[in-house]
């Protein structure tokens, strides 16, 4: 996975989130996309937390395989398709609705080249590395015994 630099304010939600999820690596995803305005009563969010998550444990996958692999665990009558709509539909609505300050912390135009709503795989493949990030400092939290 590539190792993304890390700018102030990720470096506080990084400290904060590894302090209130203490290393659990699903709760960290929930308080990231909490942070960013998703809600789970908002249709295609736990696709998302799943995507992110299957990203994280292999950045290699495809994002197509990741929303095979996810239609397969949710329901047999669901389509990988289904899924990255319902995926593309959630980032929308929360982009559209976001405060600028904690998706710039994440996707400005600094960052992204561009300040237009993330791609699908963009938001996914970012989120896994920030979680990839977010657990190399927990686990020096750790081994230093800040935590």
């Amino acid at each position: 996975m590539r190792q993304a630099k890390v700018n102030e304010t990720q470096a506080y939600v990084i400290s904060l989130t590894c302090h209130i999820c203490g290393g659990d690596v699903w709760a960290a995803i929930l308080a990231v996309l909490f942070e960013l305005g998703f809600r789970p009563s908002m249709d295609g969010f736990l696709y998302l937390r799943r995507a992110i998550m299957l990203r994280y444990q292999n950045p290699d996958a495809r994002i197509s395989e990741i929303y095979q692999i996810i239609a397969q665990e949710y329901d047999s009558a669901t389509s990988s398709a289904q899924v990255e709509q319902a995926i593309y539909s959630i980032i929308t609505a929360a982009w559209q609705n976001r405060e600028a300050a904690q998706w710039d912390c994440f996707f400005s135009e600094k960052i992204m080249g561009r300040h237009s709503r993330p791609t699908n795989k963009e938001f996914i493949s970012h989120m896994a590395c920030f979680m990839e990030l977010w657990c190399s400092y927990c686990r020096k939290e750790e081994v230093h015994g800040t935590k």
